[in-house]
Formats: structure tokens, C-alpha cells, sequence
């Protein structure tokens, strides 16, 4: 194995000369995925690996790869992949692209990446508020609070701008198989439950399967996460309001009652994207991504 090849290739080549991974019986590749609306480059690459006869370059693969995924070249595209793969897809820890905006899968990956920048943001954001909550600071608790469920929302405008981040077509997929009004609403409980709290839950005791199908869908985010997080805040503050521990049972009798009507619940949610994800994303990096120092309270 060559001393300087990357993660990613390493693991691209699992049979490769030297490797001791090596199966000489292998005849074939296959996959068995679960949830895999997401991260298409990694399917992409796995697909092709049983038409490969010889070690592939993962690099000369991946500079051939935003011209077959966008349909042309852009050197700015490219640079931003090169980026991704020497970093995020190595584990280690402006310009020409309003010409190509219109471009479906650019603007899945625009939305993808930037979705995944606010995620990692919002657990620091998180841990802020945990901090400053064992440190009894409520000024920066309520602060940070309002901040986290700001950014759930924000992240909620951003996946609307991408048909493949949308709640509305997974219900209403769910619904259109129903040959009734009963199996419909049935139909669509089933729906709201597996990607929230599977139900085997009681009134204080939440199911071990919560978030087990959880999704980064726009409507799921605004409506559900949302809230659901506004409840936690809630606790946190009235605990150190009135000087007591937190109320473990109240806050999960009232997460749980907020899980139960959402799955019940029949509301309507959009089914065809919404917004620019290219000024959506650029809004969102200067907001909380280039200066993140802005919001050290």
C-alpha cells in the first residue's frame, strides 16, 4: 500500500495489492443501504466499483465528477470539491456559480453542505447553552436559546429551497396509497411516526426508538424540532428562574404530548421547492458561518 494515499482511497480499494483485506474469492459488490437520501457522492463511487478491474485514483474520479454530476465544468465547482475531498471526505477533523444555480443537483449540494455547516454549528450552539446552564447563567442561557431555535428555522428556509429536502412529498406519498379516508389518516400517522418517535412510548417515558428516522426536511424542522426544542429551553430556564433542579418528568411528559399531536396532526405541507439555494446559502454563511465570534455573549 502507497504510504501517501489518502483515506479515501485506501477505502475506495479495500482489495488492492499489499492490503490485507485482500479477497481473492470476491466476485461482485453490493449495498444495503438504509435512509440513503443523502450523500450521493458515496453511492456514486460505491456503484461503480464492480466495473473497475484496476485500482482507482479516487482523485482523477473526483475531479471527473462535478461535470458528470452538473452537466459542466467550472473551476470554482471543481476547487470546492478538491476542498471536500481532502478534508470531510478524508476524515480529518461568489464568483460563476449563478451560471449554474439553476442546476438540480448543484443546488441539492449546495443545500447538503451548507445544511450540514448549520448542523455542526447548532451543537456548539448547544453546548454554549449546557454550559451556561450548569454555571447558573441565565442571561446567557435565554440568549443562546433564542438563538438555537432562530437557526432551526433559518435551517428550515434553507431546505425549502430543494425538493429533495421537503416533509410535504413523504406524506403525501404515504397518503396517496390509502383507498379511504380512515387508511388515509392511518396512512399518514405511519408516516409522521417512523421519522419522530416510534410508539411504544408512555406518558413520561419516551420511546427508545425516538428520532430513529429522524430527517433534515424542511416542514419537519419548523414544525416539530423546532418546538420540540423551545420545550427543552423552557425547563432549562425555569429551573434556574425558581432555584430548582430541572423537571425531568414535566419536560418529558410535555415532549412526548408534543410528539403524540404531531403525528396525528393532518396540516398540509408543501410538496415543491421554494427560494434561491445559492442566496439562501450565502445569506446563512454570513449570518452565522464567516464571523461566528459575533454571537461570544
Amino acid at each position: 500500500m502507497k504510504e501517501n494515499q489518502s483515506l479515501a482511497e485506501r477505502r475506495a480499494n479495500p482489495c488492492q495489492k499489499g492490503s490485507k483485506s485482500r479477497l481473492v474469492n470476491k466476485v461482485g459488490v453490493g449495498l444495503a443501504m438504509e435512509g440513503i437520501e443523502q450523500n450521493p457522492i458515496v453511492y456514486d463511487l460505491m456503484s461503480e466499483m464492480a466495473f473497475q478491474h484496476n485500482m482507482l485514483n479516487v482523485k482523477v474520479w473526483l475531479d471527473q465528477y462535478p461535470a458528470r454530476r452538473y452537466g459542466r465544468s467550472n473551476q470554482l465547482i471543481q476547487d470546492a470539491w478538491n476542498i471536500l475531498y481532502h478534508t470531510l471526505y478524508n476524515c480529518t477533523d461568489g464568483g460563476y456559480f449563478h451560471l449554474f444555480s439553476y442546476l438540480l443537483p448543484l443546488r441539492y449540494d449546495l443545500v447538503d453542505l451548507t445544511r450540514q455547516a448549520l448542523a455542526k454549528y447548532a451543537n456548539e450552539v448547544f453546548l454554549k447553552i449546557i454550559e451556561a446552564y450548569q454555571l447558573h447563567n441565565i442571561n446567557v442561557v435565554a440568549f443562546y436559546s433564542k438563538h438555537f431555535v432562530e437557526l432551526v428555522e433559518d435551517m428550515d428556509t434553507l431546505l425549502a429551497c430543494h425538493d429533495g429536502f421537503l416533509l410535504g412529498p413523504w406524506l403525501e406519498s404515504s397518503k396517496q396509497l390509502a383507498q379511504n379516508p380512515e387508511q388515509e389518516k392511518q396512512f399518514e400517522w405511519n408516516a409522521r411516526t417512523q421519522i419522530t418517535m416510534w410508539f411504544d412510548n408512555m406518558d413520561e417515558d419516551a420511546s427508545l426508538l425516538r428520532d430513529y428516522g429522524n430527517k433534515y426536511w424542511s416542514g419537519l424542522l419548523r414544525d416539530y424540532y423546532g418546538p420540540r426544542a423551545a420545550i427543552y429551553f423552557k425547563y432549562l430556564l425555569k429551573s434556574l428562574e425558581e432555584g430548582n433542579g430541572f423537571q425531568l418528568r414535566d419536560w418529558r411528559r410535555d415532549w412526548i404530548k408534543l410528539t403524540n399531536d404531531w403525528q396525528s396532526g393532518r396540516n398540509i405541507f408543501p410538496v415543491e421547492s421554494k427560494g434561491d439555494a445559492l442566496h439562501t446559502s450565502r445569506w446563512l454563511y454570513g449570518k452565522y458561518l464567516s464571523i461566528p465570534e459575533i454571537y461570544d455573549h
